[in-house]
């Protein structure tokens, strides 16, 4: 039934602001307030309160499915649920593109936006990272990051630039 769906057009086209990702524990991320168009171009999501996104749980602020797992990245979304009956929320997922959209008081979040990433070490925590930009954002680790070369563990660039999967 569309006849409940609030959709909000006063942002520019695909609008990104805010929602900063900060690295809050071994199995928190924290995200920031602020407002972006979701992947169809359709809703404003904003969020007006901080929130805790928790890699220990499945659902609305945790996991999309699963359990994490080492050495992994994870793509966090902001979700809304179009007809105003949950709060803005967040989520992880292993898909950068296709998040398993949470259930809430009976209503399926249906939209989403892709707003960063975080990357597990070898015990499934989240490594320290600093990230910076809006739609367009740089992440950076604490420590290089360790890739097979040859059959071989290499250190290789500390950065991520999601740019491309956030446009």
């Amino acid at each position: 039934k569309m006849a409940n769906l609030v959709p909000i057009v006063n942002a520019p086209n695909l609008y990104g602001n805010g929602c900063q990702i900060t690295h809050a524990s071994t199995t928190t991320l924290g995200v920031g307030v602020g407002q972006w168009r979701d992947s169809t171009n359709t809703f404003d999501i904003v969020l007006d309160a901080p929130l805790t996104v928790d890699n220990t749980f499945n659902g609305v602020n945790g996991l999309d499915t699963g359990t994490v797992a080492d050495s992994t990245f994870y793509y966090v979304f902001l979700i809304m649920d179009p007809t105003n009956t949950n709060k803005t929320a967040a989520l992880m997922s292993l898909s950068a593109t296709a998040p398993v959209m949470p259930s809430l008081n009976g209503v399926t979040y249906g939209a989403f936006r892709l707003i960063g990433c975080a990357l597990t070490d070898g015990s499934a925590h989240f490594l320290n990272f600093f990230a910076s930009g809006d739609t367009k954002r740089l992440f950076q680790w604490d420590a290089p990051i360790v890739a097979l070369n040859a059959g071989a563990a290499t250190s290789v660039a500390s950065g991520f630039d999601i740019k491309s999967l956030l446009s």
